[in-house]
């Protein structure tokens, strides 16, 4: 479905592909789906994108939500990213944010990562993960969750400001890099991780 809440679409039987047809429109276009057992337990919503425009890209805020099953790119043009549901890198995948991106969560939402995650701002263009609330204030959003499987090496958040978060960073059993960021009106809880701030 092109719809998060699946409205109007059916459950269809298992196959290795589907044909499914995109709006018209241009836009940035999410397909969502999810899958159900013989014994009706229904999995975690899964979603890819992909960026349809006869004009070039359109321009923010983007609704993010589900499972990330491809390589995809946060770009400026297209921010803020407006965390609907809890993001889900999944293993294999990254996730990679550009300098100057906003991220703003909903609610008691997670970005969790499984594959990796390259947020990668400059000091001048700071990347930002915040909450997208009218009065903000601490534990609005959840947390940025490193799991074991995330890529260590791979794994960087630099140049950023994380505020506003329950726990804001949690490194479970992960190492990601973190440098050059300001953390403030959140917990941290880290296991393993590789901390630098200058």
């Amino acid at each position: 479905s092109e719809n998060s809440g699946f409205s109007g679409a059916d459950w269809q039987a298992y196959a290795g592909s589907l044909d499914f047809s995109l709006s018209v429109e241009d836009g940035m276009k999410y397909v969502y789906a999810k899958f159900r057992t013989a014994q009706t337990q229904v999995s975690a919503i899964s979603f890819s994108s992909i960026e349809l425009s006869t004009q070039g890209p359109q321009p923010g805020p983007t609704l993010v939500q589900g499972v990330m099953t491809s390589d995809t790119t946060w770009t400026t043009f297209s921010s803020p990213y407006i965390i609907k549901g809890s993001v889900n890198v999944s293993s294999g995948v990254t996730l990679t944010i550009e300098a100057g991106v906003t991220v703003k969560f909903d609610g008691d939402y997670n970005l969790v990562i499984d594959g990796t995650l390259v947020a990668q701002g400059t000091a001048d263009e700071l990347i930002t993960f915040t909450s997208n609330q009218t009065f903000k204030s601490a534990g609005n959003w959840g947390e940025i969750q490193f799991r074991d499987t995330s890529v260590d090496k791979d794994c960087l958040i630099e140049y950023a400001l994380i505020e506003y978060g329950q726990t804001g960073v949690n490194c479970n059993q992960a190492a990601p890099t973190i440098q050059h960021c300001t953390i403030k009106s959140v917990g941290l809880f880290f296991t393993q991780c590789f901390v630098r701030n200058k």
